[in-house]
């Protein structure tokens, strides 16, 4: 059974959330500082998480969402977080990398539209997405 917790930095610690952004990415990125977390669990075990803050009135701001990578159900996971994070009551707006082919798939069967793209000095290019809320009928 799937289900979703809510957590802050601090209620799972600095090291858990280190360990399953490894499992989900590789390397920790150093400079990413979460705000609210929220957990992925299947049978009682983490196969997945998120982070995401307030942007606006009307916007969150998905940080990451990562899946342990030998996860077979990865896409209805990623379903489930997104569900519960529109139950928030607004927009979700984030970016990922050009050549993440399978999360830009995922997001637009999702809902989410591409919104534009950044060109990084690295020589990356970072897609925008947006899944909006209608906030009136």
């Amino acid at each position: 059974m799937i289900r979703i917790e809510e957590h802050t930095l601090q209620s799972i610690g600095e090291n858990e959330y280190r360990r399953y952004f490894e499992e989900s990415f590789g390397l920790y990125d150093e400079t990413h500082i979460p705000c609210n977390i929220i957990l992925v669990l299947d049978d009682n075990l983490v196969v997945g998480f998120a982070s995401w803050y307030i942007h606006n009135a009307v916007t969150m701001y998905l940080q990451c969402i990562g899946f342990v990578n030998n996860t077979k159900k990865r896409y209805s996971y990623f379903c489930e977080a997104i569900k519960f994070l529109e139950g928030k009551g607004v927009s979700i707006m984030g970016v990922m990398y050009n050549d993440n082919k399978t999360g830009i798939i995922w997001a637009l069967r999702s809902g989410f539209k591409i919104i534009g793209t950044r060109a990084l000095s690295s020589g990356s290019v970072l897609v925008e997405i947006i899944k909006e809320k209608q906030l009136w009928p």
